[in-house]
């Protein structure tokens, strides 16, 4: 018999996308049932299952004497009628002749909303995303954790790119990626669970906490930071966009203000006279803001998304054509930023004055003072007009590591 008790929960009803389903049902027979909106304000119960290696998806109808039913069986609840099919083997459909067998295991990464809790006001909003600070339980231990999510009321697309940010971030692993924990789905609103850095040595629940991006720890340190200091956070930035090379994602967003820093980083100086911070607990860079990343080489987006002129390529201002250079020549805006201790690209000029000169051949950002000439020569070949001159990804990483 099907149990709730059993972890395996097909009928938890979980609001995943069909984007979602194939990496779950591995064999034929396997199935799950999850909830698909199928108009904005409708959502109707639906099964998915692979057959003949191909997964199907079928809505679970109701008749007007209150049955529920696919195609020939019926029954009176959404359980009785999966079970019916389970110990009758009877297909779902004539057509289809898929056959439920098993059902799915609760996967790790979906989260219970009753799991998790809203500790700080909104970060602000990105994209139609929400940010917030917050807790989540998992194994009966309390985890601080950045939360994202959306309104009940957003759109199927938003609530589709939100889900998509989830699907590519459960395939990185890297010390230089932030990770995310997990997905509440089993109801409105979806809700994001991802890895949190604070100010704070050890995480106090009963204080609320904030999180601190590289762009802020450069505007605060200013003048302060050694110049070793500033090559380990460039270095750790190039190692995750290598690694995010390499796996084929363009970020589109890289930044500073895109950057976390750890609590073990982030400490005050040693004393107010002291020119330099410590550096005594080193630790890792994350990237995040993950909300634009696409899992390809090279996209052109005809989409009205906001974009931030001043750390975007040419070929993107110009055609809104991304791929893996134009994250290169973000990049050498964000050595520019942390070389310059976290000031504004393009100083004083609007979004719509930086985007005339970017796309001007003859200019380019003058190289911060003291930049060492190694920095230097990287930042600007990552400036080069044509894309194809860019240096990868992962050569700018081995020679800022060896240098």
């Amino acid at each position: 018999m099907l149990s709730r008790d059993d972890n395996t929960e097909p009928l938890n009803d979980h609001r995943l996308f069909r984007e979602d389903v194939p990496d779950l049902l591995e064999q034929d027979g396997d199935f799950l049932l999850r909830k698909e909106q199928v108009k904005k304000g409708l959502l109707v119960a639906a099964l998915s299952v692979r057959s003949d290696g191909v997964v199907k998806h079928f809505v679970i109808n109701r008749s007007d004497q209150g049955d529920f039913y696919i195609e020939k069986l019926r029954a009176k609840t959404i359980e009785e009628l999966v079970q019916s099919h389970l110990e009758s083997g009877e297909p779902l459909s004539r057509a289809s002749q898929a056959v439920l067998k098993r059902p799915v295991p609760r996967q790790e990464w979906m989260l219970n909303h009753e799991d998790i809790v809203f500790k700080q006001v909104s970060l602000g909003r990105h994209h139609s995303v929400e940010e917030f600070i917050g807790e989540f339980i998992v194994n009966d231990v309390t985890r601080p954790a950045f939360l994202k999510t959306i309104g009940v009321s957003s759109s199927r697309e938003v609530r589709s790119r939100l889900m998509k940010e989830a699907r590519l971030l459960r395939s990185l692993r890297h010390q230089n990626v932030g990770e995310i924990y997990g997905v509440a789905l089993h109801y409105s609103p979806i809700i994001l669970v991802l890895e949190f850095f604070s100010l704070a040595p050890h995480w106090n629940s009963a204080k609320l906490m904030h999180s601190e991006s590289l762009h802020t720890y450069l505007k605060q340190n200013a003048g302060r930071l050694p110049d070793e200091e500033k090559r380990r956070l460039v270095c750790e930035t190039a190692a995750g966009l290598a690694y995010l090379a390499e796996n084929n994602c363009i970020h589109r967003d890289i930044a500073a203000r895109n950057c976390k820093l750890n609590d073990a980083l982030v400490k005050p100086l040693v004393n107010s006279t002291t020119p330099t911070v410590s550096t005594r607990a080193l630790q890792e860079v994350k990237i995040s803001g993950f909300s634009l990343c696409e899992p390809t080489r090279e996209m052109h987006d005809v989409s009205n998304m906001h974009m931030a002129v001043k750390w975007q390529a040419p070929e993107v201002l110009r055609d809104r054509n991304f791929s893996l250079k134009s994250d290169v020549w973000s990049f050498g805006v964000l050595m520019w930023e942390v070389y310059s201790d976290g000031a504004e690209p393009y100083g004083g000029m609007t979004p719509s004055v930086a985007k005339n000169v970017i796309l001007d051949n003859e200019f380019r950002m003058q190289i911060p003072k003291d930049c060492p000439e190694v920095i230097a020569k990287i930042m600007a070949s990552c400036w080069e007009t044509f894309p194809r001159k860019r240096p990868c990804m992962q050569a700018i990483h081995l020679v800022i590591r060896d240098y």
